[in-house]
């Protein structure tokens, strides 16, 4: 008789041990009773995830609702229901970090929702009460967000899919606990012998299938760690690649993912010889697997009326259409194989969860990305704002070598409140966005423009010197002195602008200092008439240079 070898003396062993199963009975049951506890305590953590889920969402929409209503009336009990609402959110999203401190899913939801309102209160909420107080600025009726930020509303909806991903694990394992009860009460006497006849038909027929799942566990597992460190789209899509040739083994396959202007599909990874193009959007909109919304698998494409896919064909051999989507569709992958019938049941569903996770990688980050473009961005104009003004130019500064200049230029639009006071902000919205257009057309690629406040902007001229920045100066103000304002039907009206010149390190090295002898040449320019450029020279940049210090 041949001898077994150490894997299979071992699966041997574990059908003997089966002979004392039913000695283990009694302490089966108290196993069981166990886990109804473990269970219980699961279920209530549960309904209390999912009530403090549903208050976080309603504080969220209470704080934008009441906000819209103070901002509209200026009636007092709004801006204490906005108050009592934002107190309410963070009551909500601390206990659930309480409540959940042990499922990281659930914790990483939680953090995107913060963050999303967090920048809603930034953007929003602040410059709103501020302007309303008179700290700044003026905030119109039209400018009021009837509507919930979209960002907040899918960050609250991600949250609200772990918390319900929770509850399905704890059914299934209550459905396990449910029917281990049911099989160790009909068991009975008869368990020894029938736990032995199962072990050896399990030792069988699922020992490869066994080490097949451990085998899938280690490549989610290494996958997940590989989208944590991806620095783009094309970063996800060939991890999602690299981990389905390992579980699925397809003969090629192409990852499409869509623009952030989702008006076409770009293929940002690729396997085997069938090269992925760019797809229009409508190509991708028709592919099996995003009409269905979950995989569709072709087992033989050869066979007559087989679908086809729009946005990968092929005559033979099995194809499945996958999308990457949670909540919305960001891509797809096509995998195909050259034989039919080639995709195993056994990896469909480690497959969907890869997917599933790249969705929401991919989404996370543009959702991100969003909100920081957001934060450093005038929603007016679209240039850059102060915050973002400042911190470049500290950056430009701090990293400047001894011979290299940066100049400065602080502009202010001349007479501007009359502007708006005779023609109405929105001709006055007009103007500031004409005048941003004429500031790109003069920058180069590396040059920073922002508008400071009001009707007052900021340009950031890197390694430019004194003469250089003046003509550029001359050069915007040309350009808008000549620009014509649509004010009215077949009305326009022309504006002027005064800017202010500093250049370091002949004027100063600090930001702070720049930026006032920069203010100060501006109003050097305003006192002698407007629609003007000055920098400081001779004596008057002495004269700055000491004011400053």
């Amino acid at each position: 008789m041949p001898s077994l070898s150490a894997h299979n003396r071992v699966l041997v062993m574990v059908g003997g041990l089966g002979l004392a199963t039913a000695l283990s009975i009694g302490l089966a049951f108290v196993y069981i009773e166990g886990q109804d506890e473990v269970l219980n305590k699961g279920f209530d953590t549960d309904e209390v995830l999912q009530g403090l889920t549903f208050d976080l969402s309603d504080a969220s929409r209470g704080r934008e609702e009441s906000l819209v209503e103070y901002i509209l009336r200026r009636d007092p009990a709004a801006l204490a229901r906005y108050q009592a609402a934002t107190r309410a959110e963070a009551v909500a999203s601390r206990e659930i970090r309480n409540v959940a401190a042990d499922m990281p899913e659930i914790l990483v939801a939680l953090t995107v929702v913060d963050t999303a309102s967090d920048q809603w209160e930034q953007i929003v909420a602040e410059p709103a009460l501020a302007s309303i107080e008179g700290q700044v600025g003026t905030y119109h009726a039209e400018n009021v967000p009837f509507q919930r930020l979209e960002r907040v509303g899918l960050a609250i909806a991600l949250l609200a899919t772990e918390v319900g991903n929770n509850s399905a694990g704890l059914d299934v394992i209550d459905e396990s606990v449910s029917n281990a009860r049911t099989l160790a009460t009909q068991g009975g006497l008869a368990a020894t012998f029938f736990t032995l006849v199962i072990s050896l038909w399990f030792v069988g027929r699922y020992g490869r299938e066994l080490q097949a799942d451990i085998k899938r566990s280690d490549v989610l597992n290494r996958f997940t760690e590989a989208t944590t460190f991806a620095v783009d789209d094309r970063g996800v899509a060939s991890a999602v690649l690299a981990a389905l040739a390992l579980l699925a083994k397809p003969g090629s396959a192409v990852v499409h993912v869509l623009n952030p202007s989702k008006d076409r599909a770009v293929p940002e990874a690729t396997i085997g010889p069938i090269e992925g193009e760019v797809l229009p959007l409508k190509a991708l909109s028709g592919c099996p697997g995003v009409v269905r919304g979950s995989t569709y698998v072709t087992e033989d494409a050869a066979i007559a009326l087989s679908p086809q896919c729009p946005a990968y064909r092929v005559d033979h051999g099995t194809l499945a259409c996958i999308p990457i989507a949670h909540g919305e569709t960001v891509g797809t992958v096509h995998l195909h194989w050259d034989s039919a019938h080639a995709f195993p049941l056994s990896a469909r569903v480690a497959v969907t969860r890869i997917t599933d996770h790249a969705a929401l990688a991919i989404g996370n980050r543009r959702l991100l990305a969003l909100l920081e473009g957001q934060a450093g961005t005038d929603a007016r104009t679209g240039l850059a704002n102060s915050r973002t003004f400042d911190a470049t130019l500290d950056k430009k500064l701090s990293a400047r070598l001894d011979d290299e200049q940066i100049a400065v230029l602080l502009l202010d639009l001349d007479h501007f409140k009359d502007f708006n006071d005779r023609h109405g902000h929105p001709a006055g919205d007009d103007a500031l966005r004409a005048f941003a257009a004429i500031l790109g057309s003069c920058m180069r690629g590396n040059d920073i423009a922002a508008r400071y406040g009001g009707e007052e902007f900021a340009v950031l001229l890197p390694g430019v010197d004194t003469a250089t920045a003046v003509a550029i100066a001359e050069r915007i103000r040309t350009r808008t002195e000549t620009m014509a304002v649509a004010v009215g039907a077949g009305t326009s009206e022309r504006i002027t602008v005064s800017i202010g010149v500093a250049v370091a390190p002949k004027h100063a090295t600090e930001r702070a200092a720049l930026m006032r002898i920069a203010d100060a040449a501006l109003y050097k320019a305003k006192d002698a008439g407007r629609n003007q450029v000055v920098a400081p020279v001779g004596a008057d940049a002495k004269a700055d240079l000491a004011a400053v210090a």
